[in-house]
């Protein structure tokens, strides 16, 4: 079970998840959020993130297989 939550943030606030994100454009976010652990099972971002979006553009990020073992391999 998910519950969906919408809201409006500033396009530089997602510069951790989408390098270069920036402008002071509002973004539309919508979150589907897993409502027992309150994982994040899917997430919408609606907006101008980057200067060489279009204003109408739109991102999809799905999430799943949580706490599953990940191999990573040390830089040489």
């Amino acid at each position: 079970e998910t519950r969906r939550i919408r809201g409006t943030i500033q396009a530089e606030e997602l510069a951790g998840l989408v390098p270069g994100a920036g402008g002071g454009v509002d973004i539309d976010v919508d979150l589907w959020v897993e409502v027992n652990q309150s994982l994040v099972y899917q997430m919408v971002i609606a907006g101008q993130v980057l200067s060489t979006d279009k204003p109408d553009t739109e991102r999809l990020l799905s999430l799943g297989e949580f706490d599953l073992p990940v191999v990573i391999d040390p830089p040489e």
